[in-house]
Parts: C-alpha cells; structure tokens; sequence
C-alpha cells in the first residue's frame, strides 16, 4: 500500500475515534459573560460564547444545539444556529437562548 494512502486512512480513523470519543461533538461551548443572566418569560437574549473541549477536526459546517448533559433549567432554550468551525481558531460566537413561558398549573 502507498505510504501517503495508508497515512491518509491513519489520520481519518484517528479523527474518527477521537469524535466517538467526544460523543460526537467537535467542541464544548461555553458561557462567556461573567455576571449572572436574568431572563423573564418569553424573553430571548444573544450572549457570546467560546469553544472549549475542542477535538482537532479539519475545518467544517457545524450544528450549535444543547446537549443532554447540558446543565440549564428546563425552561431554558437554546436557538440551533450553523457555524463554521476552526480547530483553535474560533472567534467568539453569539448563541441566542430563551426562556420559555411554562406554566406551573396542576390542571
């Protein structure tokens, strides 16, 4: 087999393992506004945000959506939005999050 070829394949599988690793996600993001954010019903808010945890993949078109182990409130959405991603090259990002009107009733 032809070295460059095998190395090729070496390189993909790699990045492979390493994303599976990862669950699948190129990158963590991370809030980057230090005071606490208040948010009342139905209101949407853009904060920046940075990559971290991130896993050396070539650049791509990425999905920004939250994750299960995310640790916001129930009633805390977060806008998907497309990026491109730039393995430690990321500027900062805007991710749009929203509260959602829920409704404490029992009926």
């Amino acid at each position: 087999m032809n070295t460059a070829l095998f190395l090729s394949f070496r390189c993909l599988n790699l990045r492979d393992k390493e994303l599976r690793k990862n669950n699948n996600r190129i990158a963590v993001l991370r809030n980057a506004v230090n005071e606490k954010i208040i948010l009342k019903p139905n209101e949407s808010i853009n904060i920046p945000v940075y990559t971290d945890k991130e896993v050396n993949y070539q650049d791509t078109t990425a999905l920004i959506h939250e994750t299960q182990e995310s640790k916001l409130p129930f009633f805390i959405d977060i806008t998907p939005g497309i990026i491109n991603y730039k393995y430690r090259n990321n500027d900062e990002i805007t991710v749009n999050i929203s509260k959602l009107n829920v409704s404490c009733d029992s009926t």
